[in-house]
C-alpha cells in the first residue's frame, strides 16, 4: 500500500472505529448514564462529540441497541425525548433538527432525517453534491415507527 492510501485508510479508520476505543466507549457510557439513558455497543455516528458540545440530547430512560447511528455533524441538532427505544441498526442523522418526542419506538432499521441528498446537476454524481433540507423534522410524543 502507498503511502497516500495508508493515510487514507488510516482516516477512515479513525473516523468509522473512533467509538470503539476502549476510552471513548467509556466516556460514551458516562454521557449516557449522566443523562439515565443507556448505549448497548457499537454505538456509531459522532455521538460522543454531539454529547458534549449540546448538540445531542437524550431523554431519560433512553435504550439504544447495537448498531444505531447518530449523526449531528456541525451545529445540527438531535433531541430525542424520554423513554424511547431505538432497534437494531436504526439511523438518525440530522442536518439542521431533528426532535423525537417521549416514549417512540424504532424498529430494526428505521432512518429519521431532515435531509435528502441533492440530485440537480447530472453531471456530477449524486454524493458529491451535498445535501438539502426541507427543515426540522419532528416525531411526537408516543410514536412507533417501523
Amino acid at each position: 500500500m502507498d503511502p497516500a492510501q495508508a493515510r487514507l485508510y488510516f482516516q477512515k479508520w479513525r473516523w468509522h472505529e473512533r467509538n470503539s476505543l476502549p476510552w471513548n466507549r467509556l466516556a460514551i457510557h458516562r454521557e449516557m448514564a449522566r443523562r439515565g439513558a443507556f448505549a448497548r455497543r457499537p454505538i456509531q455516528g459522532n455521538v460522543l462529540e454531539a454529547l458534549r458540545e449540546g448538540r445531542l440530547e437524550v431523554g431519560k430512560g433512553t435504550l439504544f441497541e447495537p448498531q444505531v447511528w447518530i449523526t449531528a455533524p456541525g451545529a445540527a441538532h438531535v433531541r430525542i425525548g424520554r423513554g424511547c427505544f431505538f432497534n437494531i441498526g436504526v439511523m438518525v442523522a440530522a442536518h439542521e433538527l431533528v426532535e423525537i418526542g417521549d416514549h417512540c419506538m424504532f424498529a430494526n432499521g428505521c432512518f429519521v432525517t431532515d435531509a435528502s441528498h441533492r440530485f440537480d446537476d447530472p453531471d456530477k454524481p449524486v454524493p458529491w453534491q451535498g445535501f438539502t433540507t426541507k427543515g426540522p423534522t419532528t416525531i411526537h410524543d408516543n410514536v412507533w415507527c417501523g
